[in-house]
């Protein structure tokens, strides 16, 4: 009973540590802030939340400035400020120096083409300011990310998906196998030869879907459906279809020549099970 005693302590102990870890963990995740001052002087930098970007779409950067330490909006007469465009892998994309457009009294604007923007991904800028008669300045480091429709990426589970074809795939190869491990389905022969057929009609049908659900997971990946892919899909849809015509039709033939050869028992006065 002692030793259980003590077993159970040091599992409690492991346990309070490892959920200490976890929670230390979860808040060192945190998403540092973008703006970087040091003390109480300076420009504090705000601007609109417009991180997501469609690719290949014109962009309007806003900017406005305000003393950090008693919130006096900024204007352009005595500052200067610059803006650079980074790739994710920090290649110099544009820059903008001494920007001088101001639309409404105090929004500092920045105008980027997008041709800047002529691949998804992550991208990234920097927009500093500094008043030389003061000497006072701030600058932001934001990040941006480029999708195809402009809107948040949907993150996906594809080891899920990669889980559901690997079930299909057993399940396929099961029922294709199936009608020549067992022998008989049923005692009635017509029922025997519908319910092999079956299997196989319905193992054609999964291995078509299969290749949709490859499909569906690349693009939730933001893997390119290429023109390739798509031609194996048509190609395995269509021989799908032609194969499942295929067995129909065998099917209708050893349908008949069980019926004929049943008459043809009947007629012998022959037993028929």
């Amino acid at each position: 009973m002692d030793n259980v005693r003590k077993i159970m302590k040091k599992l409690t102990i492991l346990f309070s540590v490892l959920i200490l870890i976890l929670l230390a963990s979860g808040l060192s995740a945190a998403k540092p802030d973008t703006q970087v001052f040091t003390g109480n002087v300076g420009f504090e930098i705000k601007i609109p939340d417009n991180s997501l970007i469609r690719v290949g779409t014109n962009e309007t950067f806003h900017f406005h400035l305000f003393n950090l330490s008693n919130g006096v909006p900024i204007y352009n007469d005595t500052t200067q400020c610059h803006f650079h465009l980074y790739t994710g892998v920090g290649g110099h994309l544009y820059k903008l120096e001494n920007i001088t457009e101001i639309h409404d009294t105090f929004d500092f604007e920045v105008k980027i083409d997008g041709n800047n923007f002529s691949n998804t991904g992550m991208y990234s800028y920097i927009f500093q300011c500094q008043d030389y008669q003061q000497d006072l300045g701030g600058f932001i480091d934001v990040q941006l990310t480029v999708t195809s429709d402009g809107e948040e990426p949907v993150t996906t589970n594809s080891t899920a998906g990669i889980a559901i074809i690997i079930f299909i795939l057993i399940v396929t190869l099961t029922l294709f196998l199936l009608p020549f491990l067992k022998k008989d389905f049923a005692k009635n022969q017509f029922a025997n030869l519908l319910l092999k057929r079956s299997c196989w009609l319905i193992a054609i049908y999964l291995m078509m879907f299969n290749s949709v659900i490859v499909a569906t997971i690349a693009n939730s990946a933001n893997l390119p459906l290429t023109s390739e892919l798509f031609r194996y899909m048509w190609l395995f849809g269509t021989m799908g279809y032609v194969f499942m015509g295929f067995v129909v039709l065998k099917t209708l033939l050893e349908a008949m020549e069980l019926w004929k050869l049943k008459k043809h028992k009947k007629r012998m006065g022959e037993d028929d099970d």
